[in-house]
């Protein structure tokens, strides 16, 4: 195993650390409404990032996937230039990107609509 494999492993399992445990997701899973649920994320502190007001379904969307997104960036930035299992992920997660910005746009949903949900990647990041 090379030493950048090394790191990368211990950054993932230090991230591990930081989310949320299946005590609390069964707990969030059986709130009955959405702004119990916006109540929830938000007591949950810095392991989801900000939920915000209004709480809708895609303000909770986008909090969740902003702390995906700082998570993988930790990870990112810790694989090595070489070919990783990273790179298989941001692959598949490319991929099902593009699929859903091009269904979108099919569908005549706006620029933002269509960005819901959209993981960046190295390859592929936000603004792109």
């Amino acid at each position: 195993m090379r030493t950048g494999e090394i790191a990368l492993i211990a950054r993932a399992r230090g991230v591990s650390t930081r989310l949320l445990s299946r005590e609390t997701l069964e707990t969030l899973a059986e709130t009955n409404d959405l702004p119990g649920l916006a109540r929830g994320l938000s007591r949950l502190g810095g392991a989801i990032d900000p939920v915000g007001e209004p709480a809708d379904i895609f303000v909770i969307e986008r909090a969740i996937g902003r702390t995906a997104n700082r998570h993988l960036r930790t990870l990112y930035r810790f694989q090595e230039r070489r070919r990783g299992v990273l790179d298989v992920f941001a692959a598949l997660q490319d991929r099902r990107s593009l699929r859903a910005i091009l269904r979108g746009a099919a569908q005549g949903a706006s620029p933002e609509t269509r960005l819901e949900g959209v993981m960046p990647t190295p390859l592929l990041p936000q603004r792109a």
